[in-house]
């Protein structure tokens, strides 16, 4: 059986509008910030990152990949119907299924995860402050007498992309809390009343 490897944080179900002519095989304009650049790409070649997903178990190391794709399928018609109507669904389920997938469309991304990593050396750092025990980062004695303020600004200085990329934190780990916080904003989403301009 044949695994995904590229995983998309922005479905290709959402970019495949932002293409000229509304579909998969259209191109869209990327934006690389790095390099100060534009470009066309097909929605299945953009928003993408190989093993995003992946989780750490032999028997199936993409099962949160397999639950996004069908979390898409089901949501990528709602989507259509909204974008072709410029009307929200008026079914209950409907608009669960909607705002679910705006949920993860938001909490799925590398921002998203790069701000849980932040949170995550956070705690770190108060841990080895509050008991001289970091979670797997090694912490030097003076940061123990440091204020949350000051803490904070060590924390935006150590997250460089070298140290990011040094800084692990399982996907297990990440996907519970995507997982967490999508419950947190589907709650915030559902209450408000919503209008298509």
């Amino acid at each position: 059986m044949s695994r995904p490897k590229n995983h998309h944080f922005n479905p290709q179900c959402y970019l495949k509008n932002f293409t000229l002519e509304g579909t998969s095989t259209g191109r869209l304009w990327v934006t690389d910030l790095d390099l100060n650049r534009q470009y066309p790409l097909k929605p299945e070649t953009t928003g993408y990152r190989s093993g995003f997903h992946t989780i750490d178990d032999r028997r199936n190391p993409n099962i949160f990949e397999t639950v996004i794709g069908s979390a898409e399928s089901q949501s990528a018609p709602i989507l259509q119907r909204v974008i072709e109507t410029s009307e929200l669904p008026t079914d209950e389920e409907a608009s669960r299924i909607l705002f679910s997938f705006f949920a993860l469309l938001a909490m799925r991304t590398p921002a998203a995860r790069e701000r849980f990593k932040k949170f995550m050396l956070m705690q770190g750092l108060r841990q080895a402050r509050k008991a001289g025990t970091p979670l797997d980062i090694d912490m030097p004695p003076e940061l123990k007498e440091l204020t949350d303020d000051e803490l904070r600004e060590v924390a935006d200085q150590a997250l460089n992309p070298k140290f990011l990329a040094e800084l692990k934190v399982p996907n297990l780990i990440y996907l519970r809390n995507l997982r967490d916080q999508m419950r947190a904003m589907y709650s915030a989403l559902c209450p408000r009343i919503w209008r298509i301009m």
